[in-house]
């Protein structure tokens, strides 16, 4: 029998801001096996908020796994008190984890993301941050052709900032080099993974996009208003990268 993993994913909460509004989304939202967060689940550097934000997906789906990283609101000077405090997070920051979840082996690589042009506030306070962003993708790049990626049956990149201009429509057109990264829609072509989950871009009106074979998802929580759930499903016990079949369908869940 064909074994089906549910994933829910979600950014920006920015907890307090929006944290009731995600409580009822969540109330009304399918079962999960897995959790992604794909950053600024808190507001401004408020770290202790990721308390109300645990509680309520335990609340609702107990002790499954959750997978997250960090987004520009997780300041950089905060992210070993997060890791330190919540523990029960799979942290990943430039860096990726492995889980077996129902008979599947599905690899998550997780990032900040890459702009291809640095805000202001970036240039003026992080001298280096051009190099930063050019190091990180060259990092993303090396992750996703890594040999225990690509045995995988479904790997999913994980990134704060937009992986493609193509999830920006609705947000100025001036400002998407700052929100996110043709670049990295590159690497993204190259390496072919299953899923591509962001968050950042909350003026978003397009959710879901192709790259190649890629499936893109922007899970900016005020752009969607929903938790984005994906369902993945290998038929038989021969590997997806290896010529099996795997099923993939999405949808998002309506408001409340």
């Amino acid at each position: 029998m064909a074994s089906e993993v549910t994933i829910g994913a979600i950014s920006d909460v920015h907890s307090p801001k929006y944290l009731e509004d995600f409580k009822r989304v969540l109330s009304n939202s399918p079962d999960v096996d897995l959790i992604l967060l794909a950053g600024d689940m808190v507001y401004k550097g408020q770290v202790r908020e990721y308390e109300n934000v645990l509680k309520i997906i335990r609340s609702r789906y107990g002790k499954c796994e959750v997978v997250a990283c960090f987004g520009n609101e997780e300041y950089e000077d905060k992210v070993d008190d997060i890791i330190r405090n919540y523990n029960e997070i799979s942290w990943l920051n430039d860096s990726y984890t492995t889980l077996n979840i129902k008979e599947l082996k599905i690899s998550v690589v997780g990032t900040r993301g890459c702009l291809d042009r640095p805000t202001s506030w970036q240039r003026k306070n992080i001298p280096n941050i051009a190099r930063i962003y050019e190091e990180r993708l060259k990092k993303i790049d090396d992750m996703l052709a890594s040999p225990i990626i690509r045995e995988s049956d479904f790997v999913i990149l994980l990134s704060h900032y937009s992986t493609t201009f193509k999830t920006l429509t609705g947000e100025p057109q001036w400002a998407w080099p700052e929100l996110g990264s043709s670049k990295l829609e590159k690497v993204i072509r190259r390496r072919g993974p299953h899923v591509v989950i962001h968050g950042h871009a909350h003026n978003s009106k397009v959710y879901v996009a192709t790259i190649e074979k890629t499936q893109v998802y922007n899970v900016s929580f005020p752009a969607t208003r929903k938790l984005t759930i994906i369902r993945i499903q290998k038929a038989g016990e021969t590997s997806v990268r290896s010529g099996g079949q795997l099923q993939l369908t999405s949808f998002m869940i309506g408001k409340p």
